[in-house]
């Protein structure tokens, strides 16, 4: 199987296994938040609650069961399968763009965090293009970064491990995806009935997700504290630098 098969169906199997489930599930909303970002908030949740132990959990947490943690891991894992499916549907070729302006993204941002907090751009600047998810969000983060970058450019000079090849690639593709993918008019447009089940798949996924999850951060917010973010929110989008934390550690705080 090539890689890009492999990266098309990861997450199937975790998707045929909970979809009957989630199915069944009853007043389901809309899953809005971006899927790669909800996986990786839930991959670190999961990574420190997995570095404490399950024999502190257990005795802390006598109620909390320890399978939701393999579990959360794995409907992240077909919600992501299931939101590549909904796109699918739709017969838009935005899939491929989406994609590469999320990767930009991260690059740019990762670089203007780093910049904020030598005061070479202002932080506040930085965390609001930090706040929002999803596609549009992504796209016009990356244009708004690239603005920033080409308006501090003097101070940036020398400093900056992105290219200036992405810094336009941001701008252009940005501002493409976002007059692609932004709402036109206030009627919805009609839908194939391939499409509204793919949705509502993934939207059931994601409930059943945030549910899951939602036993995850109860059990890190006392484990941790509760200003902690070492199980993060769902669709939070801030760099948590975690220490590494044993289960010898984590007594120690308690005690």
């Amino acid at each position: 199987m090539s890689k890009k098969s492999e990266a098309v169906s990861e997450g199937q199997d975790e998707f045929e296994a909970f979809i009957g489930e989630a199915r069944e599930t009853k007043g389901t909303g809309v899953f809005r938040l971006d899927p790669v970002v909800a996986q990786q908030n839930v991959d670190d949740g999961v990574a420190a609650l997995r570095a404490v132990g399950d024999a502190r959990i257990r005795r802390e947490l006598p109620t909390f069961d320890l399978k939701s943690i393999d579990r959360a891991e794995k409907l992240a894992r077909a919600v992501a399968f299931a939101a590549r499916r909904a796109e699918q549907t739709t017969g838009d070729k935005s899939g491929p763009m989406i994609a590469e302006v999320t990767k930009l993204r991260g690059k740019l941002l990762t670089a203007a965090v780093a910049f904020a907090a030598q005061g070479l751009i202002p932080q506040d600047k930085v965390d609001k293009i930090r706040e929002g998810t999803g596609p549009i969000d992504a796209a016009q983060d990356c244009v708004d970064l690239a603005a920033l970058f080409k308006k501090y450019a003097a101070k940036l000079k020398g400093r900056s491990p992105v290219a200036p090849a992405d810094v336009t690639r941001g701008a252009a593709l940005g501002a493409e995806l976002v007059a692609k993918l932004r709402p036109k008019g206030s009627r919805r447009a009609v839908r194939s009935k391939e499409q509204l089940d793919a949705a509502r798949d993934r939207d059931a996924l994601g409930t059943l997700l945030a549910a899951t999850y939602d036993w995850l951060r109860r059990a890190g917010k006392w484990l941790f504290g509760a200003d902690s973010d070492d199980v993060p929110l769902l669709g939070s989008r801030t760099v948590t630098r975690r220490k590494k934390v044993t289960p010898a550690a984590t007594e120690a705080t308690k005690s």
